[in-house]
């Protein structure tokens, strides 16, 4: 079977499908899903995605808050509010692939039936816009990833 050529600027220019992707997955698979790491226990977030959290994030040790983290990955919101209206708007500063990332794992687990489709339920119950609700949630991600980084890097310490 003959792979279509990519068109500009879709997903198989990216790299995103085809015999590429599947080989650079399968490469990747084994060193972050061994005992190394327990990012792919994240819903969403496949060897590819923990590959790039853990390359760009680098030594967890520079970021002393999952704060700091969620700046550096631009998930931390800005607040962009005007007379009583409350708001805060997309962080566009910080490493954007690593943004990406997390964006990823966010829109898996709001297509599957995990928790964060509920998480993301409820904040668009509670009045938020969709886009709200995913910034919530990819924050959420961004501090369950800071949760498991320094763990990982302890246990790899001991090692």
């Amino acid at each position: 079977m003959a792979w279509p050529q990519p068109r500009r600027g879709g997903r198989e220019a990216r790299g995103g499908t085809g015999p590429a992707a599947w080989a650079a997955g399968s490469q990747a698979a084994p060193a972050v899903g061994g005992p190394g790491t327990r990012l792919g226990e994240t819903v969403g977030i496949g060897p590819i995605c923990a590959a790039t959290i853990l390359g760009y994030a680098g030594n967890i040790q520079r970021f002393p808050t999952k704060a700091h983290f969620a700046m550096y990955n631009a998930t931390a919101p800005i607040e962009a509010s005007s007379g009583g209206n409350v708001r805060h708007r997309l962080n566009q500063r910080g490493n954007r692939t690593l943004n990406f990332a997390i964006h990823i794992a966010a829109v898996v687990q709001i297509r599957t039936e995990s928790e964060g489709r509920v998480f993301c339920d409820r904040k668009i119950g509670e009045g938020k816009t969709n886009k709200e609700a995913i910034r919530a949630l990819k924050r959420r991600i961004s501090d369950r990833v800071y949760t498991h980084l320094p763990a990982d890097a302890r246990r790899a310490a001991i090692t």
